[in-house]
């Protein structure tokens, strides 16, 4: 027999598991924050690349960058055409005299992505907010190809991600894993090291 007490009590412990389950979502979505805006990132992100001294022999005819995002997830979305939408404002854009050229993946798998990067001969990837996704696993390709990684998520830094973008005060903070830029294949000048956080 279900008695007032053990109802009030049964409701109470469904409210308890939803507000946690609300927390983590919460807490798992400030994770994803992107604290530079994708107009001041691509503009960091082009000016970053042409301090790359590997950059020209990593590559034959163009830059190819993949911007690499989530379908069905808005914020994901919403930052990948924000972002291809800046490469194509200016279409005479170039790094280090080559002409850059942006295609967009969905994320699926890594197997996926593997074939899209070959096919694609992807030199840098721009990895926007992922969610239920092993960033790792995104990079330790990334390592694997010799293909540059680049972010607007902070967290990412933790997951081997080679260059990452925050606020640090009032001004932007460009990080820099430079263990992980080595397996990637980039080799950045020492005038932008010195003025950048290095991560190890």
């Amino acid at each position: 027999m279900v008695t007032r007490n053990n109802l009030h009590l049964s409701l109470n412990t469904k409210w308890v598991a939803v507000f946690a389950l609300l927390l983590l979502f919460l807490n798992y979505g400030e994770a994803q924050e992107i604290p530079v805006p994708v107009k001041l990132q691509f503009q960091l992100f082009v000016k970053i690349l042409s301090f790359d001294k590997n950059l020209e022999k990593q590559t034959d005819d163009s830059l190819r960058l993949a911007v690499v995002c989530q379908s069905g997830w808005r914020q994901s979305d919403r930052t990948a055409r924000s972002f291809l939408a800046e490469a194509a404002a200016d279409e005479s854009l170039r790094i280090q005299n080559l002409p850059l050229a942006v295609r967009r993946h969905h994320l699926g798998t890594i197997p996926e992505l593997r074939k899209f990067l070959v096919a694609e001969k992807i030199d840098v990837v721009y990895i926007g907010p992922l969610r239920a996704v092993a960033v790792s696993d995104i990079t330790a390709l990334t390592r694997e190809l010799r293909v540059l990684s680049l972010s607007g998520v902070p967290e990412y830094q933790k997951h081997g991600v080679s260059v990452n973008l925050n606020i640090k005060g009032a001004t932007p903070e460009i990080l820099i894993n430079q263990k992980s830029a080595k397996h990637e294949g980039a080799d950045f000048s020492s005038r932008l090291l010195h003025l950048v956080t290095i991560i190890n």
